[in-house]
């Protein structure tokens, strides 16, 4: 009977010890840093005349507390960098959302939210601020997880150098980085 129980006692320790089947998936490895299964997009219109970023590398947007008040920013931008031409030439909106909370409309070119927009074209650059006299923007957030921010927007612009008003609106997509990777 002690040969049984010992036997027994065996069976059920090999039999505990054994544990489950590991196995290496890399599909599975990094799953907190995995993109949503989303495509990215900015479009705009600016005075009518079209923008469109149709390469997701190209946008970026981060939510993230400011480093002086604590106080959580949303930061976007969507550019257009055309290199292969002899001289360079770059088009570009950005965006800074001050005091984020999620969906929403938020208002840019005000002293009170601090929150701006900006557009570059060929290196000139119109921005909506309380200073320059322009009405304030609004950015409307519609979907807001930790991964993904979608919206609209609508601003307008002054290049003080030109001393010309431009009107921009559009819809945006993003995927958003770390702060540290959006801001490289």
């Amino acid at each position: 009977m002690k040969k049984y129980f010992f036997t027994l006692f065996i069976v059920i320790f090999l039999g505990a010890c054994q544990g489950d089947e590991v196995t290496n998936d890399p599909l599975l490895d990094d799953i907190y840093d995995a993109k949503p299964d989303f495509v990215e997009y900015f479009r705009a219109e600016i005075n009518g005349e079209t923008f469109e970023v149709l390469n997701g590398d190209q946008i970026k947007g981060t939510v993230y507390p400011s480093d002086d008040t604590g106080n959580i920013n949303f930061d976007f931008l969507a550019e257009i960098s055309k290199k292969e031409l002899e001289t360079d030439f770059y088009e570009a909106f950005n965006f800074k959302v001050c005091f984020f909370d999620g969906p929403g409309t938020y208002y840019t070119g005000t002293r009170e939210t601090v929150s701006w927009a900006m557009y570059w074209y060929d290196f000139e650059l119109w921005e909506n601020h309380y200073a320059f006299g322009t009405e304030p923007g609004t950015v409307t957030i519609t979907k807001f997880t930790d991964q993904v921010v979608e919206g609209t927007f609508s601003f307008e612009g002054f290049n003080n150098q030109l001393e010309n008003t431009i009107l921009a609106e559009g819809e945006f997509g993003i995927i958003l980085e770390s702060k540290e990777v959006y801001h490289n």
